[in-house]
């Protein structure tokens, strides 16, 4: 997971007093008695592919011990890292149905190593540091289970035309019955059974050996023999017997209480493969298919291997029937894979008992098929240490997919499953009674499920200790409200983060008891920070296949999980971050180049004329995969205000009611910012509107024609320069008085188009529309139209009409069939008269395929016409209480005009910060507010005589790291540097070219102070992001000169002090920090050894210590960031 650093202030300095804390670790400490770590001990369990890992220590008081788990195939000599293992330092447990116990696995470290070979043997390491004393490694070698054992021994048949008395087990001279079979059998035996059915108990209680097992198989594997008995205890009761194999054998019960096949005692490593069970019609509690029956205090089965197999009921469970039940199995080691299992069954896999430590854990559960069962399809309940669930596809359940109430020990790793049911019930996940345990909740795929998503659903809703990481859950709302749900018994500390979630229900959370929406949740409660809310795309959701599409957001957003997603896993990533669900997607995501764009303002920009009562309206829109809800922002007057947002993430509306009404004569402020589902593509939209004065009327709208003609639409998508100059304005809603679309909805197709120089038109389209309108003046017109067929692949599927003033102008108009695909087409309809102020331009489909549109220009008709000229944004920084003076032409310097003249300078809006002098030359002066820093901006428009251009707006940055008045066009220009400071203080590392879209490095970058005193060294493929969850763009380090903050007690400084930003950034894995310093630097008395490096936190005051290394050869101190 991501560990948050801040990179503030950040000092070499010497503690003399806590000496423990700035030795090297490797060095003897003074520690408290018990501090260290002693006693280390490493307890390891093999199943077929995977293997328990527990590192118990004894000491260790303060809790600052570390362990790392390390693994290798042995005779190889590369090790692998495992995944981050878990501490368990608890002294207590909650037990829901005993209350406080002490723990009786404190002081251990656990974790699981997945996916390894069968039948292979293992080293297994821990590396363990403690600053106290007692660091080491502890290194086993392990063999995993073979799941296909050897059985050469003898080979007896059973035949229900043999006889137990005359026989001889013989396929000549078979027996009569198994149980005979079964009396007679020594490791390494087969016993074959002909078809057909066999009504009687067998019992066995011999055992054959870990490398020559007991085999009871049918003879005909399509043919199999029908085995059935209605007892309690079994039809195969394996009564303490190990390495016994049953396979390819119909086992049937028919009896309300019967078991078909019951594992009991201290049996070990028995194998359940190929057969097919059925409970019936029972229905009683002690009713199932297989039934694992311990008896706690360590006599129960371990290490049993149920693969393979087919499991049905006739019945409906009531507290029964189970498919596999886990009875008081508190040793471990069961594998359960590859099955599947169906019908109303209770519980399709269960644990008993479902609290205490009875049913303690070192299961695995993956790759099975559930669907149906009354109750829970998965009952992992108990202790839960070392468990894992992966892998599962389960649907159609009833009532509950995975229960986990409680987990009281863990950890329990819960990852890449998928749930779907129609059926209503009660949720996907349930949790609670009292779990304290350590889960991990990774890569799961929940959609559609009628059910809540992750709910306590237990006695009480108490759950702590529970992460979830990389999740996708939908939810069909019409059938529930929650995607988590959480009682008001719950903690609140559930940690969520990284997850996409959907819902359309408003109210989809509910937290300690209290419902909100999801945004609220992610505000007030510290989740999901880098959370995802959209739908993503799979390939057949309605077939049950939730592999992602390349259009999905999820792809390369999720968080880089150690052992689980990472190159180092068993389902390593591809791309640029792992994808979020349950599957990699492993083609290349579709591209999306499309950045979110503003229209249809309400009031409208730079409008004079608003009411004080007005409400505020604002499109937020993107035609590639959609903007983020979660990423929406809106600031009135500075202040963060909660719009309504309606529509879809290809068109979400902001409306805005204030509490109050305006004052007359107000100037109000209005700034939305959003960015995109995948990329991170961000749209800053800053405008006003004045409220109109006390005693003016309303101003009428906006007389026809106060847009210049010509006058461009690009249709669908935001402002575009053309290779010509030509602006094509960002397509708009209609408003009175101006011009817009009546609907429709916009599609973006990234394809290289012929017949033109300007792609970027003809792939974003506004379609299944009806019409364009124009308020203008009367006058004739010419209307030119642009299209594009990039969807289509034939003649005759999309044909529609054009209407311009009511009249069809273009008539059945099929775009393919006129250019084909990918083909520019352009269409002008000339002489067009207007006499009523409104030019309409109308679309009607003549086939099920939408209408559609790429662009329209609309010019004088008869005269070449002037063309308005173009305006580019610009960028100055200066100091502050400065006065930055630009000569001319200054922000006419980037603007052009088609028709060559002479162009002049006309203000639009003021500045808010200060004084501004605009000349029509294009020179301005700027004088900032006295003593303010930060943004300010101001906007124009160019005039070439007879036409206006655009609006362009020049920003403005008051810094103290400004040069003094620098400056650019097109948005660049900016220096590093300082006010009073030497310029030589800071050095800015630019690293956005050097990090993807999900903040993953694609190299190794060093950003180095200015002096090189400071070097911070990111490997390649680390993970940084800042704190708002985007990749960084650069790294400032500044050494600081004035305002540092008061030393720490009992400590010297030792060398310069640095600023570092950007604050709250966060790496994945430890990026390194090395400061210098000089010998001349080191107090008299004072050892080299004792460098450390500290952080200071200016919000609290507080300085932090880092574990530091000296380098003494090169003067260098150096830490590890990250933890």
């Amino acid at each position: 997971m991501k560990h948050a650093i801040k990179l503030t202030t950040i000092r070499i300095f010497i503690t003399v007093v806590l000496i423990s804390l700035i030795l090297p670790l490797s060095a003897k400490v003074y520690a408290a008695p018990g501090d260290e770590t002693s006693n280390p001990q490493l307890t390891l369990m093999a199943a077929v592919e995977a293997i328990s890992v527990r590192f118990s220590f004894s000491g260790d008081n303060n809790g600052n011990n570390q362990a790392s788990l390390f693994y290798r195939q042995t005779g190889t000599s590369s090790w692998k890292p495992g995944i981050q293992m878990t501490a368990d330092r608890r002294s207590n447990l909650v037990i829901y149905s005993e209350g406080t116990i002490a723990n009786p696995y404190r002081n251990e470290w656990r974790a699981i190593i997945f996916k390894l070979n069968a039948n292979t043997s293992y080293d297994v390491k821990i590396d363990y540091t403690d600053a106290d004393g007692g660091s080491g490694s502890i290194q086993k070698t392990i063999r995993t289970q073979n799941s296909n054992p050897p059985s050469t021994g003898n080979i007896y048949y059973v035949s229900t035309s043999g006889s137990d008395t005359s026989g001889i087990g013989s396929q000549s001279s078979p027996w009569r019955t198994i149980q005979k079979a079964a009396n007679s059998v020594s490791p390494g035996d087969r016993v074959r059974i002909m078809p057909g059915t066999y009504n009687e108990q067998i019992i066995i209680t011999r055992s054959g050996t870990a490398s020559n097992y007991i085999t009871f198989e049918s003879y005909n594997t399509s043919n199999l023999a029908v085995v059935t008995y209605n007892s309690r205890s079994g039809t195969f009761l394996l009564d303490g017997a190990d390495y016994v194999r049953l396979r390819y054998l119909d086992v049937r019960t028919t009896a309300y209480d019967s078991q078909g096949i019951r594992i009991s005692g201290n049996a070990v490593a028995n194998i359940v493969e190929q057969c097919k069970l059925d409970s019936g019609t029972g229905d009683n509690w002690w009713c199932g298919c297989i039934w694992l029956y311990g008896e706690g205090g360590g006599n129960s089965p371990s290490y049993t291997l149920i693969q393979n197999n087919t499991f049905t009921t006739q019945g409906y469970g009531h507290d029964g029937p189970f498919g596999v039940m886990m009875y008081q199995c508190d040793v471990g080691g069961t594998t359960i894979r590859n099955n599947h299992i169906s019908g109303d069954f209770w519980d399709g896999i269960s644990t008993i008992p479902n609290y205490g430590l009875g049913s303690l854990g070192n299961y695995f559960i993956h790759d099975n098929t559930l669907s149906g069962c009354v109750s829970d399809c998965i009952e992992a309940e108990g202790a839960g240490m070392n468990v894992g669930i992966w892998n599962n596809r389960i649907t159609d359940f009833n009532n509950m997919g995975i229960a986990m109430a409680a987990c009281n020990v863990g950890p329990m790793y819960v990852f890449r499953n998928t749930l779907t049911s129609p059926n209503t019930g009660a949720a996907a996940f349930k949790m609670g009674s009292s779990s304290y345990g350590f889960m991990y909740f990774y890569h799961n795929t929940l959609y559609h499920v009628r059910q809540v998503g992750f709910a306590t659903y237990g006695d009480n809703s108490i759950v702590d200790n529970a992460v979830f990481r990389n999740n996708i859950v939908e939810i069909d709302d019409r059938y529930a409200n929650y995607m988590v749900e959480e009682g008001s018994s719950g903690l609140g500390r559930m940690d969520f983060d990284y997850n996409s979630m959907y819902d359309t229900a408003g109210v989809c959370i509910k937290w300690m008891g209290v419902p909100m929406n999801w945004f609220e949740w992610r505000d007030n409660y510290h989740q999901e920070a880098h959370g995802i809310w959209g739908q993503e795309s799979y390939v057949n959701a309605a077939g049950r296949d939730f592999h992602l599409q390349g259009n999905s957001i999820g792809i390369d957003r999720g968080a880089v999980l150690p052992g689980f997603n990472d190159a180092n896993s068993p389902w390593p990533y591809s791309g640029n971050g792992p994808d979020i669900g349950a599957y990699e997607y492993t083609g290349a995501p579709i591209e999306d180049n499309t950045t979110p764009y503003t229209v249809g303002h309400n009031p409208q920009k730079s409008s004079d004329s608003a009411a004080p009562d007005t409400n505020i309206v604002v499109h937020v829109c993107d035609s590639g995969v959609g903007v983020a809800q979660s990423s929406i922002e809106m600031r009135v007057n500075g202040s963060l205000v909660s719009p309504s947002i309606t529509g879809n993430s290809h068109d979400y509306t902001l409306t805005y009611n204030p509490p109050t009404n305006f004052n007359y004569g107000q100037r109000v402020n209005v700034t939305i910012d959003a960015s995109d589902l995948r990329s991170n593509r961000m749209v800053q939209d800053s405008y006003y509107f004045n409220i109109r004065e006390e005693d003016s009327e309303p101003e009428p709208p906006p007389p026809p024609g106060e847009y210049e003609i010509p006058f461009r639409v690009n249709c669908g998508g935001a402002d575009y320069t053309d290779g010509s100059g030509n602006l094509w304005n960002a397509d708009k809603t209609y408003t009175s008085g101006s011009w817009g679309y009546n609907d429709g909805r916009t599609g973006e197709r990234s394809v290289a188009i012929s017949n033109t120089q300007d792609d970027l038109i003809y792939q974003v389209i506004r379609y299944d529309l009806t019409g364009y309108r124009f308020d203008l003046s009367n006058g004739t017109y010419n209307v030119t139209l642009l299209f594009v067929e990039n969807y289509v692949d034939g003649a005759g599927i999309r044909v529609f009409d054009v209407l311009i003033e009511g009249q069809v102008r273009l008539d059945n108009l099929d775009i393919y069939a006129r250019v084909g695909r990918n083909t520019a087409l352009t269409q002008t309809i000339s002489g067009v008269t207007v006499s009523d102020g409104q030019l309409n331009i109308g679309f009607s489909a003549g086939t099920s395929s939408p209408t559609l549109i790429c662009g329209i220009m609309i010019s004088a008709s008869g005269s070449g016409g002037n063309q308005p000229p173009v305006a580019a944004s610009d960028y100055y920084s200066t100091l502050p209480d400065s006065t930055l003076n630009i000569p001319a032409p200054g922000v006419l310097g980037n603007d052009n005009d088609a028709n060559g003249d002479t162009l002049t300078a006309i203000l639009v809006s003021d500045v808010s910060h200060g004084d501004l002098t605009l000349n029509p030359s294009g020179a301005f002066v700027y004088t900032p507010d006295e003593g303010y820093t930060g943004p300010d901006s101001f906007s124009y428009r160019a005039n070439d005589g007879r036409s206006n251009s655009n609006t362009a707006v020049v920003s403005l940055n008051v810094s103290s790291s400004g040069n003094g008045g620098t400056g650019g066009t097109g948005g660049t220009g900016g220096t590093s540097g300082s006010g009073d400071d030497d310029t030589d203080n800071v050095e800015v590392t630019t690293v956005m070219n050097s990090v993807n879209a999900s903040g993953q490095f694609t190299e190794t970058v060093t950003a180095r102070s200015a002096d090189d005193h400071v070097r911070i060294d990111i490997p390649k493929d680390t993970m940084g992001i800042n704190v708002m969850g985007l990749r960084l763009l650069n790294i400032r380090i500044e050494r600081m000169t004035s305002d540092s903050p008061e030393s720490p007690d009992d400590a010297e400084i030792v060398g310069w002090v640095y600023n570092i930003t950007p604050d709250g950034a966060a790496f994945e894995p430890a990026i390194t920090l090395t400061m210098t310093y000089l010998d001349i630097q080191i107090p008299d008395g004072v050892s080299e050894k004792n460098l450390v490096i500290g952080t200071y936190d200016p919000s609290t005051g507080e300085w932090h210590i880092i574990p530091s290394i000296t380098n003494l050869a090169d003067n260098e101190v150096s830490a590890n960031l990250g933890h």
